[in-house]
C-alpha cells in the first residue's frame, strides 16, 4: 500500500469516526423515547451493522479493504475526539434545530389537533343520535 493510500485511509478513519458517532448520537437520541428495550437493541444492531459495513466500503474504495491497526487506532482517536470536544456543543446545535422545526410545524399541529377535536365531537354527537334511534 503507497503512502498516499494511507494517508488516505487515516483521513478517512478520523472523518468517519467522527461523523459516525456523531450519527450514532443523533439517533440514539431519538430511540431513547422507545420503551421496549427489544427494539432499541434490534435498531442499535442494525445501525452499528451499517455502519461497520460503510466503513469498510470507504476502505475499499480507497485502498482495496485493507485494514490496518492504525487505522483502527485513528478510528477510536476520532470517536475520542468527537466525545471530549464536540458532543455536546453538537447537541446543542441538534436541540435548537428541534426546537426549530417545531416552531416552523407549529402551525400544521394545532390544525391537526383541532380537525381531531372536530372529528371526536362528531363521533360524539353520532354516538348520541344512534342511541336516541336505537330507543325510539
Amino acid at each position: 500500500m503507497d503512502l498516499i493510500s494511507q494517508i488516505q485511509g487515516l483521513g478517512y478513519s478520523f472523518g468517519y469516526a467522527f461523523v459516525a458517532s456523531f450519527i450514532y448520537h443523533f439517533i440514539n437520541r431519538a430511540l431513547i423515547k422507545i420503551k421496549l428495550r427489544v427494539i432499541r437493541w434490534v435498531f442499535q444492531m442494525i445501525l452499528g451493522s451499517s455502519f461497520a459495513f460503510c466503513y469498510y466500503y470507504g476502505l475499499v474504495m480507497i485502498n482495496e479493504g485493507v485494514i490496518k491497526l492504525y487505522f483502527i487506532g485513528v478510528l477510536v482517536f476520532g470517536y475520542l475526539i468527537y466525545e471530549l470536544y464536540f458532543n455536546q456543543y453538537l447537541i446543542g446545535v441538534i436541540d435548537k434545530m428541534v426546537k426549530f422545526v417545531k416552531y416552523i410545524l407549529l402551525p400544521i399541529h394545532f390544525v391537526f389537533k383541532r380537525f381531531n377535536a372536530i372529528m371526536k365531537n362528531t363521533k360524539r354527537v353520532m354516538k348520541w343520535k344512534r342511541k336516541e334511534e336505537n330507543h325510539s
